[in-house]
């Protein structure tokens, strides 16, 4: 697959909060257990930048049915939430759809200043974060890909394909702190077929009186089981991200350069040219510690003897991130 170029990204910070938290742990091997699952969580995601793009922070509670144990979420609306900026300047944030949180346009983050999220419940009930500052991202001194046909390992059925272009990174790390680092991939890949019916068809307008526009399937009452593919009426591009984390504590590295960073796997779906973005931020002590746990029990294997990893009832975690284009 040919990477027509990276698109260029500013610094920017990510504030996280989950209140409490929660983690469901997988095994190897299935092991018949019954659990009386009885979670009521409040959580909290949201994301503080300073390029030219919303600042949302989305609330919704996390709640387990009382009989059954299955997990649902219900966003949560009219609430009261701020963010205060070095603990004067208060920003407000407004709610524009159920549990979708969004400050002014005109505010952005700025390196080197603290923020913190406050909000209050309709209860009554209030929260705030640790205020956390946005630190500058290390600037990446070199990009490189390369294309793997055996990089994804086959467990990872979900791509379909065990083909990849890989990314390295190489950085200078700074000497004076402990860094802790993450990477995040996007890839944006242009597509010919953008909608698929099941024993239906697609229409544009209302199939009723063919005025309202409708732009949805509308199903057949038939036995017969049939598929209908639909090309793009425009020019259509699909948005893919990665999902599992790839994590880096410079404990070792500390002040040195590090060099060949493998920091994406992008499956390879197509040859023609995509567009992909490279994102590398800088973790705190405590967000490091916080995806750790993820990274080590969903993603490795693990069995019933592995050492329990008690997670934080409550966090709230910030970094900043850097691209650059290849």
């Amino acid at each position: 697959m040919k990477i027509n170029r990276l698109l260029p990204t500013l610094l920017s910070s990510r504030l996280w909060c989950l209140i409490p938290g929660s983690m469901l742990l997988g095994c190897v091997d299935p092991e018949a257990i019954l659990l009386h699952q009885h979670i009521n969580v409040l959580v909290v995601d949201g994301t503080i930048t300073n390029r030219t793009e919303p600042q949302l922070v989305y609330l919704n509670r996390s709640k387990s049915d009382p009989i059954t144990g299955r997990f649902g979420t219900l966003p949560l609306r009219g609430v009261k939430m701020d963010i205060l900026v070095d603990s004067s300047r208060v920003v407000v944030l407004r709610e524009t759809t159920p549990g979708r949180y969004q400050a002014p346009d005109s505010f952005r983050g700025q390196v080197g200043h603290g923020y913190q999220l406050r909000f209050t419940l309709p209860d009554g009930t209030t929260y705030e974060s640790s205020v956390k500052v946005m630190q500058a991202v290390p600037v990446l001194a070199n990009l490189n890909e390369r294309f793997n046909a055996a990089s994804l390992p086959s467990s990872r059925r979900s791509y379909h394909t065990q083909a990849a272009n890989d990314f390295f990174v190489d950085w200078q790390d700074p000497a004076d702190q402990h860094n802790y680092y993450r990477w995040d991939w996007k890839l944006w890949e242009r597509q010919d077929w953008c909608r698929t019916c099941s024993q239906g068809f697609y229409f544009r307008n209302s199939p009723y009186d063919g005025k309202m526009l409708f732009e949805d399937c509308f199903s057949q009452n038939t036995p017969l089981y049939f598929v209908n593919d639909y090309p793009c009426r425009t020019l259509c591009w699909e948005i893919i991200r990665n999902t599992d984390l790839n994590l880096f504590d410079d404990q070792f590295t500390n002040g040195r350069g590090v060099q060949g960073r493998r920091v994406a796997q992008i499956p390879y779906f197509q040859s023609r040219g995509s567009l992909v973005e490279i994102r590398q931020s800088s973790l705190t002590q405590e967000a490091y510690r916080f995806y750790k746990l993820f990274q080590d029990q969903p993603q490795n294997n693990g069995g019933l003897a592995d050492t329990p990893r008690r997670q934080p009832s409550a966090t709230c975690i910030i970094w900043p991130t850097g691209a650059r284009p290849l």
